[in-house]
């Protein structure tokens, strides 16, 4: 862990929702699971992801704000390494320890400052708070800070409600550098400013970085400030890592399907650039209950027999197709498990002419299917779990990456 300032081993957090059923079952909405990840001694790690795939929640535990969860974090704060995990709890010194090293700039200016305060006694708050110095001294770093975010001392004057989005972010900034952190998060710190303020913050968050020699957690949605922040990016989906690679190395050859798909969708500032938007699959998915196998497989639109496919989607799919194409309104089905179902049609010619559109259709992933009368029995194939790979110097976490996977069933690595 020598060159890593933090390393996380197979963390996983779940959070219960209350009062969300009538039967009184708990129900969890699984916000990271297993994730493994190292944060590189003065690099920036772009995590992306769309809503809810968990880059907010892995920033919270990471800061110690979470409690319930499992695997192990560890912290390498100048030379002072601190390990915790949910079989022993962190102590209250080692959590100080962790908020004084590090810190947070959030996506809102405007609720992350108390309207209430002046600017100079919120940028010296946290610094006072963990009584690191005099009041007088604290006074002296505001002072210093609110310069270096290209501001003035008559700002600490200020009352946020004085002050613009792009001003108050930047003493959002000040704030999280007044402690002197070796570590500082950024979750979505442009996405709620206008445009022309966006471009000012990057290029501020990044000069600071190498003046005051920091190390950085990235959060964000957009992809072009990912690319333009990051040297390292994480691709996140319903709490599962998809891939991790050198930020350059991401964009001009994704690997994963579901990062084709998100960088697909960027327009990239070139003249002779066209977009070619990746096709995704139509499908229902949630926190609260996974997908089996690879999380991504029901929008992926490579995903192979292998990926995870259960009764209840595969059968999803087939009364889509059989209204489509048959006018078939209504299909009982009666489910014998999670990889076998048997559907019964009006009569035996429409059940003949649904088996027709199913095996004329690779999307179905069907094992065998067997007609009966007006009934059709199908079976799925038993899913094969992907894990996070190593391939073209990078880790993907795709089972057309698996070479393991690919042999033993005989298929061809797509490349597309």
């Amino acid at each position: 862990m020598k060159d890593d300032l933090i390393a996380i081993d197979n963390l996983s957090v779940r959070y219960e929702l209350h009062g969300s059923t009538f039967s009184g079952r708990r129900t969890y909405v699984n916000a990271l699971n297993g994730i493994t990840l190292n944060v590189r001694k003065g690099e920036t790690l772009a995590i992306v992801g769309e809503s809810g795939s968990g880059k907010s929640t892995l920033a919270m535990t990471v800061l110690g704000l979470l409690r319930h969860w499992t695997g192990t974090i560890s912290y390498n704060f100048s030379e002072k390494e601190l390990t915790s995990a949910k079989e022993r709890k962190l102590r209250r010194a080692e959590l100080l320890e962790i908020w004084r090293r590090s810190s947070i700039v959030f996506q809102d200016p405007y609720s992350a400052l108390d309207s209430k305060k002046l600017v100079k006694d919120i940028i010296t708050e946290p610094y006072l708070g963990h009584r690191l110095g005099a009041r007088s001294e604290s006074q002296l770093l505001a002072s210093e800070l609110i310069m270096q975010v290209g501001l003035t001392e008559d700002h600490l004057g200020y009352y946020p409600d004085q002050l613009s989005g792009g001003q108050r972010q930047r003493i959002a900034v000040a704030r999280s550098l007044i402690n002197r952190p070796e570590l500082v998060i950024f979750d979505e710190p442009t996405s709620s400013l206008d445009v022309s303020i966006q471009a000012q913050i990057l290029n501020l968050i990044l000069d600071l970085k190498e003046k005051l020699s920091l190390t950085y957690i990235f959060i964000t949605h957009n992809l072009v400030v990912a690319k333009h922040v990051s040297d390292r990016m994480m691709v996140l989906y319903l709490g599962n890592v998809m891939e991790i690679g050198e930020t350059d190395s991401v964009f001009n050859n994704p690997l994963h399907p579901y990062t084709k798909l998100l960088i697909s969708s960027v327009p990239l500032p070139k003249a002779d650039y066209e977009m070619k938007q990746r096709e995704s699959r139509e499908a229902e998915v949630s926190s609260i209950t996974l997908p089996g196998g690879c999380v991504f497989h029901p929008r992926c639109p490579v995903a192979t027999s292998y990926c995870g496919w259960k009764s209840d989607e595969v059968l999803q799919l087939i009364r889509r197709e059989a209204y489509l194409l048959l006018g078939i309104e209504e299909l009982d089905a009666e489910m014998h498990g999670d990889l076998s179902f048997t559907v019964t049609a009006g009569d035996e010619e429409t059940a003949r002419k649904l088996l027709d559109v199913v095996r004329e259709k690779d999307r179905f992933k069907i094992a065998d299917a067997q007609l009966s009368g007006n009934s059709i029995s199908f079976t799925l194939f038993e899913s094969w779990k992907p894990s996070l790979l190593s391939s073209g110097g990078r880790a993907v976490n795709c089972l057309l990456y698996d070479v393991e996977f690919m042999t033993a069933h005989g298929l061809k690595q797509d490349g597309s």
